[in-house]
């Protein structure tokens, strides 16, 4: 089991600049966990201080959570579903709300997400958090019930205020909970014992259904698998189950999700999901091996993955596609139901797994898939053909993919994503329609779909006194760094669906994209000014009330939001 240095090192430098930022006493802490249990966690503070960042990756359509390191919880911007302290009608303009958890409650993580980033199902917002216990809270609405909480029958009013997920579907006590993660309408919970909990919506990205498409009010073991691709699929028994299995991490998508096993493969599920490579869309409602990602796995790491006579992957010896592929089926069937000893255990990582075990980290947006790997080299993927390709083919960060004559030889299947710069990458963000990363040696690169500013921070041909709002086709194809962090050391980055954040080594905030903008749509972000502010500037905060000052522009440039503790 790891532990939480990623997120423990961002939340440092946060509830540091926050504390500086409202002048309040300093913060003591022992954030961090102790040993391999919740219950051996320590956060103690003097003071509570307001956050300056929101939670690493927040997937919501129009809202945006804010974590500080006293593990308090805001939620700024749509909060029609609930704000988190009992009400359904806090204007999106408001500043933002202290998300009403009991006092002696400590979250070390919340994530939100939102049916389809539709204007039109803005209503249609969950959020569930971690405790230092290892207890799960959940509030909002997914779909259309408050039904699919986790919580058992409960009204509007009260999903707007957070409540513990504590029984299982069979009515058993839910375990202690290491990691959470959310897909759509579904919410996705790891415990320490390697089990993948699910519950929510059924009929779309719920990983535990057949063809019943079932809904689940309460948390269901998520542990099978299959190898068969399809919506009608069984994975927990017949002739399509592959086994169950011990995850070591799991994470977040939109409409594709993923999970890495202890036998170090990688399983990825959703209504958006496909074999990473040849674009045929599955729309897969188990966990499913990815062909694709799996072969760039065993490519990478020829001596881990192996077959039963230890023959390795090889793409310069086996050059058709047939003996790749059966080379593929025999090395799963060697691994499926081994432990990979760099996966033993599970991972806690917040924002990435540094163990060791070969994947990094997984990102998922826009029916795109991105893998950062063990030595720190990052790999993109396209999952299906149609549907809006030509919007989200910039998104790879490789150029010969965005040649329509090249798509089927290069976008479809995973390939590395090169940087002008001998750095390697350290982590990865993503909003709906753009990428952010912080390479090691502290820069801060980006590309994607760039009409308001969301991907680099200003436009690749601006003019001085154009305002990002006024462009609409940017599209920056290839990783480029950000050139507006006045020789900023990144320590951490915050992504939301059309916002990045970027907390310096010394305490600096910078902010660009979506002042009021709001996602569309899975890769479009458009002028929702009555839904509210995401980026609040600090500069100059008023004692006690660190949200005072809300950026109303519709897209800002990069800005510093606050210049840090010294």
């Amino acid at each position: 089991m790891t532990r939480h240095s990623d997120h423990r090192a961002l939340l440092a430098l946060v509830g540091a600049v926050a504390a500086c930022a409202i002048g309040a006493a300093t913060v003591l802490t022992a954030a961090g966990f102790m040993d391999s249990t919740f219950a051996g966690a320590k956060l103690s503070t003097e003071t509570a201080s307001l956050t300056i960042a929101p939670v690493p990756y927040d997937q919501t359509f129009g809202s945006v959570l804010y974590l500080n390191e006293a593990g308090e919880v805001y939620l700024g911007g749509n909060r029609a579903a609930g704000d988190g302290a009992g009400s359904i009608a806090t204007a999106a303009s408001a500043a933002p709300t202290k998300v009403a958890f009991p006092s002696d409650v400590r979250i070390v993580n919340a994530i939100g997400s939102t049916n389809d980033f539709d204007r039109n199902s803005r209503t249609f917002t969950s959020y569930m958090a971690l405790d230092s216990h290892g207890k799960v809270w959940t509030w909002g609405k997914p779909w259309n019930t408050t039904d699919y909480l986790g919580r058992g029958k409960v009204s509007d009013q009260q999903a707007a205020t957070p409540g513990v997920v504590s029984q299982t579907q069979d009515g058993g006590a839910l375990p202690a909970i290491v990691s959470i993660r959310r897909i759509e309408n579904q919410f996705i919970a790891l415990d320490n014992d390697g089990t993948m909990w699910a519950w929510g919506l059924g009929n779309e990205n719920l990983p535990i259904v057949g063809p019943d498409k079932k809904s689940y009010a309460y948390p269901i073991k998520a542990n099978s698998t299959t190898a068969k691709h399809g919506y009608n699929v069984r994975c927990d028994s017949g002739p399509d189950a592959l086994g169950t299995v011990k995850w070591r991490s799991i994470w977040s998508g939109t409409n594709v999700d993923g999970a890495v096993a202890q036998n170090g493969l990688i399983y990825t599920w959703g209504l958006d999901n496909a074999d990473a490579l040849t674009g045929a869309g599955s729309n897969d409602t188990c966990p499913t091996i990815s062909e694709g990602l799996n072969r760039a796995l065993f490519q990478k790491y020829p001596t881990l993955y192996l077959t039963a006579s230890s023959a390795s992957y090889d793409e310069q010896v086996l050059t058709t596609e047939e003996a790749r592929h059966q080379r593929y089926l025999d090395i799963v069937t060697a691994m499926k139901d081994k432990t990979l000893k760099a996966c033993a255990g599970v991972s806690t990582g917040i924002v990435i797994d540094d163990s060791g075990c070969p994947v990094r980290q997984l990102v998922f947006s826009a029916r795109q898939a991105s893998m950062l790997t063990s030595d720190q080299e990052l790999y993109t993927v396209h999952l299906l053909s149609g549907w809006s390709i030509n919007e989200l083919l910039p998104m790879l960060g490789r150029p010969a993919d965005t040649d329509a004559r090249n798509i089927a030889n290069y976008a479809f299947a995973p390939r590395k994503v090169v940087f002008d710069s001998s750095a390697k990458v350290r982590s990865i963000g993503a909003g709906i329609g753009h990428f952010t990363v912080i390479l090691t040696d502290g820069s801060v690169w980006g590309w994607g779909i760039n009409t308001r500013c969301q991907a680099l921070g200003v436009h690749t041909g601006v003019k001085s006194g154009e305002s990002c709002s006024t462009w609409q086709d940017d599209i920056v194809k290839t990783p480029t760094r950000i050139d507006g962090l006045s020789g900023l050391e990144a320590a951490s980055l915050s992504s939301a669906a059309c916002s990045t954040w970027v907390t310096s080594t010394t305490g600096a905030v910078y902010a660009w994209g979506g002042g009021t903008l709001s996602g569309r749509d899975f890769w479009r972000c458009d002028d929702n000014g009555a839904l509210g502010y995401k980026i609040y500037d600090y500069s100059t905060t008023a004692p006690n009330s660190p949200f005072s000052n809300p950026v109303a522009d519709v897209s800002t440039k990069t800005r510093k939001i606050f210049s840090g503790g010294k």
